[in-house]
């Protein structure tokens, strides 16, 4: 059962069959993206259109702690994109002092109606520092635990400020829970294959360059720059 400072469910909901077949499609098509970076923009891009979503990020555990891997935020970063670079690989600890780190450290989903008055059943914290910095305004708030075929939290995903038809920022629903948990599970395998992609390619590429350091290992390193500057 998700956590929510206010109820906003509706009672006999069903699941939209163009819905489910939309976000069937989708998964199939994620488990085709190989690189970690592309995949992550994908799922975070598609989560947010499909709840509307005016920011989202992505948290990768690392080392028993969350870092985000990923940002997207419509209103901050649409017309400096590179400023959400600041803010990567920076860390959340998994314990009830945030929103994301609840998420994870309890493995359920959490939505909040005003992350500014969180009720006192959600057992979590949240920190104003972001907004304070930049001016932003979090409300609305669904995270939920990435969790691999074993059961074990590997990432959290945070969408916040579902905006309605008029852009005017509401809860997320029911609706949005349902189809964001069915499209989180394939979301995790795929991100759990990515990795292990992109570790065998660095680990080959390790390989590569103690055969010829002086200069293989420069021509890998130069081809990694350009790919990222062209990426």
């Amino acid at each position: 059962m998700a956590k929510k400072a206010k109820t906003t469910r509706k009672k006999g909901f069903l699941p939209d069959k163009q819905a489910m077949d939309n976000l069937l499609k989708l998964s199939e098509n994620i488990h085709n993206i190989s690189d970690i970076d592309i995949l992550l923009d994908k799922i975070l891009f598609e989560l947010r259109k499909f709840t509307g979503a005016e920011s989202g990020t992505i948290f990768l555990m690392e080392d028993d702690a969350l870092k985000i891997k990923y940002i997207q935020n419509d209103k901050l970063f649409k017309d400096n994109p590179s400023a959400k670079y600041t803010y990567l690989d920076r860390t959340v600890q998994v314990n009830d002092e945030s929103i994301a780190g609840t998420a994870a450290y309890e493995g359920k989903i959490i939505m909040i109606e005003d992350a500014y008055h969180i009720n006192k059943e959600c057992h979590c914290g949240f920190n104003r520092a972001f907004d304070e910095k930049t001016g932003y305004r979090t409300k609305s708030v669904l995270a939920f635990p990435l969790k691999s075929l074993r059961n074990r939290v590997i990432g959290v995903i945070q969408l916040i400020n579902a905006r309605d038809k008029k852009g005017r920022v509401v809860p997320f629903t029911e609706r949005d829970e349902l189809y964001v948990t069915y499209f989180g599970n394939d979301a995790a395998v795929a991100i759990e294959k990515a990795k292990t992609t992109r570790s065998m390619i660095l680990r080959m590429l390790k390989m590569v360059e103690y055969r010829d350091p002086k200069e293989t290992g420069g021509h890998v390193n130069r081809m990694g720059a350009y790919a990222v500057e062209i990426y």
